[in-house]
């Protein structure tokens, strides 16, 4: 565990998905392929029940759409809606508090 504590703070680590995403950018570097990560957060639609769509915790899907195309429109490798921001920006020094935020979302019954 001290090997991965100190590793921690010298290079902050990656999400799965990430690595995944930067692969394959690399990958396809000299195609015409544009490889875009798409983090979306909790949003107002029926995807996990009805109550999802009015649930004041879930952006509103417009919302979320918006912010999508703009980010779309520049030379931006990732989608990050500034609702999930705090989970890429968490990793390192702010870990614990993008850790509570998580924790009490699930308690919150989000989920």
């Amino acid at each position: 565990m001290s090997r991965w504590l100190s590793r921690r703070h010298t290079a902050p680590p990656r999400r799965p998905s990430t690595s995944f995403s930067l692969s394959q950018r690399y990958l396809l570097k000299d195609t015409s392929v544009k490889v875009l990560e798409l983090a979306p957060p909790y949003v107002q639609t029926e995807l996990m029940g009805a109550e999802q769509v009015a649930d004041p915790r879930a952006m509103p899907l417009q919302e979320f759409i918006d912010e999508t195309l703009q980010v779309l429109g520049t030379d931006a490798h990732e989608v990050l809606t500034e609702r999930v921001a705090f989970l890429r920006n968490g990793a390192g020094p702010n870990d614990a508090e993008a850790t509570k935020q998580v924790n009490d979302w699930f308690a919150s019954g989000a989920h």
